[in-house]
């Protein structure tokens, strides 16, 4: 019996095509629409088998979020595995087997899910609609989870090997691109980096500019404390690591005691002079 998302999934792409079997499974469904594409005029081929294979890619994402962690495993498996995902819900599925209880057969969908998206940034495998140029901040949410994962000893390899491949990818798209990154994708990545202590000056080298420019209020107080932990760690620019102090207490300036939590003072008010 079909899980009720995989029969939505089914019928509503099945409806866009013009089929009515709801037995169809995901992969059934992109061999059809390739059937059917062989039948479309050219002008309209690529058009019409982008929005279903985009239609079917958004259900999915949306199932692996509503799916507890543990039923993880059976929805990559009726999906095909880790290599039927796109890099988005590659990620997605990462994120939530990174926030989810441990098991073993959870931990294998985390190694599979790591292994898949390692060997697509090195460029030793493709994806379901080849390797498009990652954005950085699936590069920094791949390895904020990477870096939590590493926590655990049986994934540690598979991890540190992604974040490896995250590091070389986020320099190739610092240089191909020239542009800014948000702050909380600088700290997500640095962050991840420096928990394992992995060597990255290239990284380092053209995200300390960008970090010398920020403004105190485009960083969060939590951007710039995991900035500063990770230079310390890294062994950062001393003018970024400079920059980053003046806007932690431009911040600190600017906060307000919450009611009832203010401070206290350890030093018992002065006696009164008669």
């Amino acid at each position: 019996m079909r899980n009720n998302w995989q029969l939505h999934a089914s019928l509503s792409v099945d409806h866009a095509v013009g089929f009515d079997n709801p037995e169809a499974s995901g992969v059934s469904v992109v061999a059809r629409t390739r059937s059917l594409d062989d039948q479309i005029r050219p002008s309209a081929k690529f058009s019409a088998y982008e929005v279903i294979w985009h239609a079917f890619q958004q259900e999915v994402a949306v199932q692996l979020r509503r799916r507890a962690p543990h039923e993880l495993p059976q929805v990559l498996s009726e999906l095909g595995g880790a290599s039927s995902l796109d890099f988005f819900n590659l990620l997605t599925a990462l994120h939530r087997v990174a926030k989810g209880a441990r098991s073993a057969q959870v931990d294998a969908v985390a190694r599979e899910v790591m292994d898949g998206m390692r060997r697509r940034l090195a460029g030793l495998e493709e994806g379901p609609r080849g390797n498009p140029t990652p954005r950085m901040p699936w590069l920094a949410r791949g390895a904020w989870a990477a870096a939590r994962l590493a926590q655990e000893p049986n994934l540690r390899e598979s991890a540190l090997g992604l974040l490896t491949e995250v590091k070389h990818a986020a320099v190739q798209l610092l240089d191909s691109l020239g542009e800014e990154v948000e702050p909380r994708d600088a700290a997500q990545l640095l962050w991840a980096m420096a928990s394992w202590h992995v060597d990255c000056p290239d990284l380092l080298q053209r995200l300390s500019p960008q970090l010398r420019r920020q403004r105190p209020e485009s960083l969060t107080p939590q951007d710039t404390s995991n900035l500063l932990w990770a230079l310390g760690r890294l062994g950062g620019d001393a003018a970024a690591v400079a920059a980053l102090v003046a806007a932690a207490g431009a911040q600190a300036a600017r906060m307000e005691p919450q009611a009832g939590q203010g401070w206290e003072d350890p030093l018992p008010p002065p006696t009164p002079t008669p």
